[in-house]
């Protein structure tokens, strides 16, 4: 089985929540920055060193952030440390 693991370190909070952090895919591995709107949970994620990541693992950062900032809305922190692993379904862009 195939898939990618994502990690992300809190680098500050605001208006703008930012992480940085890690993907790693089938032993490729991207670093990455990501923004969070505070406001309407609009996420944006650019690699910013090694290879390109995969699409569908750049969905998969975009939505497990979406669910922190929602998360927030019921008083829970942003969290200092993400650690994910999905795994890579067939319909999944390489």
């Amino acid at each position: 089985m195939t898939g990618g693991k994502v990690t992300l370190r809190l680098v500050s909070t605001g208006e703008v929540v930012e992480y940085a952090g890690e993907l790693d895919s089938e032993g490729r591995e991207s670093t990455i920055r990501a923004s969070v709107d505070a406001k309407d949970g609009r996420v944006e994620v650019s690699a910013t060193g090694g290879h390109a990541p995969p699409e569908w693992l750049v969905a998969f950062v975009r939505a497990t952030l979406r669910s922190a900032w929602r998360a927030t809305s019921t008083g829970v922190a942003w969290p200092r440390r993400v650690s994910r692993w999905r795994a890579r379904s067939g319909d999944d862009e390489r």
